[in-house]
């Protein structure tokens, strides 16, 4: 069985596919340990590709959803 791999190096803009949760963990904490900024932006591709931005904080993950200009959607479809 082929298991997943996350390359670590720069992907100059292009997405990073994750394919479990430790991925999640990881590319989130090193966007904020490398940027300072909480969160990591995230596309879940699909018709409609909704991004989130997840940030980890000591009880777990704040996941919220962004509208087109990546700002927190209020929308609740």
């Amino acid at each position: 069985m082929h298991r997943g791999i996350i390359d670590r190096r720069p992907a100059l803009g292009r997405p990073i596919q994750v394919c479990t949760p430790a991925d999640i963990e990881y590319l989130v904490k090193e966007s904020e340990v490398v940027t300072g900024n909480p969160g990591r932006k995230f596309v879940i591709y699909g018709a409609d590709r909704r991004a989130y931005r997840i940030a980890w904080c000591p009880n777990g993950y704040h996941v919220e959803r962004l509208d087109e200009s990546d700002e927190h959607s209020r929308a609740t479809s």
